[in-house]
């Protein structure tokens, strides 16, 4: 069993930008989206999971407990509806209520974890080396 408790930093990301201009970012945000590398800080306690990513410029977090819904604004002001489910090792997170609804799945091993965002036909992978 992966133990999932612990700080994951970015060694590579592909397509990223094209994620970012599928979802309608701008050039100034896809810009500082793309800034530093970022930390995942991952803390879970049964089915409770709190994950914070950091950079140098800013720091966001989310908390949820698995396959209970919550309702987040989606920048622009939408109101969505997030749930997300856990299959093995992986967290897949299916939003809906925005225009554009990606698809996250959080994919643990014992050293690393992979991010595969989806969103219309545009798939971005981001891999975290575990510290």
């Amino acid at each position: 069993m992966v133990d999932y408790n612990g700080s994951y930093t970015l060694v590579s990301s592909d397509n990223f930008d094209e994620f970012l201009k599928a979802m309608g970012a701008s050039a100034v945000m896809r810009t500082a989206a793309q800034v530093g590398k970022p930390t995942i800080h991952v803390s879970v306690s049964g089915d409770h999971w709190k994950l914070r990513q950091t950079t140098k410029l800013s720091s966001t977090s989310m908390e949820f407990d698995v396959g209970v819904p919550r309702h987040l604004s989606a920048p622009g002001g939408a109101s969505v509806t997030s749930v997300i489910t856990k299959e093995r090792d992986r967290l897949i997170e299916k939003r809906t209520g925005a225009d554009k609804n990606p698809e996250t799945v959080r994919e643990f091993t014992s050293s690393q974890l992979k991010v595969t965002l989806k969103v219309d036909d545009v798939v971005c992978v981001r891999v975290f080396q575990k510290q």
